[in-house]
């Protein structure tokens, strides 16, 4: 996508785009661009509005830790690690982010969560189909995460960044809180690039560059990316009986299928 602005001299320091090239799936509609000092103003846009230099910004398409301070109705928790996450919905001037409460420090928790995830509910205006979805599932006997709402404040002068869902993540504590164990293989898909369960036929390192383990995640490479290769291949087997006969081993299709 590319674009051309006009820096509009009003108390706000705004942008005004009058020129927009490629798909920007009604990103510069929604965001809030402006080319001052503060967090609206800290994107590639602003920034070279203001240094007169052009300006390349990935750091929000990669899933690089940064330490922080959390702070949450006057409790705060130090050293933590944030990170951007999300795919289609990732973007610099309202990320989605990863909080992670042991990332730098071992065993450190908030509220008996070891992470957390804000959701800038970028692809959702009304801001509420996830947590209605997540709340039927509860209602059906289904394990889903937590949700809720927050205002996110960030930087010393506590800048509003905007509303964001609060969702529990899904881990080890999510798995006991929901199952009442912990036992299984859990993964978390980190790749930036889209995967819809194709049938690669690539080696365990090829999944394990794509799959990050929440689960026995001291164990080798082979027991740690087996079952979720093994998972893919049968549910892309062309036998459909024989599909149903081995997929139990890896899915509780009652469950998936409620």
């Amino acid at each position: 996508m590319a674009n051309v602005g006009m820096a509009e001299q009003d108390e706000e320091k705004t942008v005004r785009f009058v020129a927009v090239s490629g798909t920007n799936d009604g990103y510069l509609e929604k965001a809030r661009i402006t080319w001052g000092d503060g967090v609206s103003g800290s994107g590639p846009t602003g920034t070279a509005i203001r240094s007169g230099e052009i300006q390349v910004n990935q750091n929000f398409q990669t899933n690089e830790y940064y330490p922080a301070d959390f702070v949450w109705n006057g409790q705060t928790v130090y050293n933590v690690g944030i990170r951007s996450r999300g795919r289609g919905s990732r973007n610099s001037n309202k990320p989605g982010l990863r909080v992670d409460f042991n990332r730098y420090s071992e065993g450190q928790r908030f509220l008996g969560l070891k992470s957390l995830v804000l959701d800038n509910q970028w692809q959702d205006p009304s801001m509420m189909h996830e947590r209605l979805s997540m709340l039927v599932f509860q209602r059906l006997g289904i394990a889903a995460p937590r949700e809720t709402y927050a205002r996110l404040y960030v930087g010393p002068d506590r800048e509003f960044l905007g509303v964001y869902g609060v969702v529990e993540s899904i881990d080890k504590t999510f798995l006991m809180r929901t199952l009442q164990e912990n036992d299984g293989h859990l993964y978390e898909y980190t790749n930036v690039e889209p995967y819809h369960f194709e049938d690669s036929d690539q080696d365990l390192r090829w999944f394990a560059n794509r799959f990050e383990p929440k689960t026995h995640e001291n164990e080798s490479s082979w027991s740690l990316y087996s079952p979720i290769k093994n998972l893919v291949q049968t549910v892309n087997m062309q036998d459909e009986r024989r599909m149903q006969e081995d997929l139990p081993e890896y899915l509780d299709l009652r469950q998936v299928a409620a």
